[in-house]
């Protein structure tokens, strides 16, 4: 692994890490969890059942 890749890795807490994020949907708060902080994972809003994609190697948040 790359020090800038072992970087951002860090910097989303690595494997088994949770965030805080606010879903572009309702601007609910939600922890979630990931399993790998690198690519896109999908989540779904446990309030309004929006699905998000959130993509960790752009950091740029939620997307719906």
């Amino acid at each position: 692994m790359e020090f800038d890749d072992w970087m951002a890795f860090e910097m989303c807490g690595g494997f088994g890490a949770s965030a805080e994020v606010g879903c572009p949907h309702c601007g609910a708060s939600l922890s979630v969890e990931t399993d790998d902080a690198a690519g896109e994972e999908i989540y779904k809003c446990p309030q309004c059942e929006g699905e998000f994609v959130i993509d960790w190697d752009e950091q740029a948040g939620p997307r719906a």
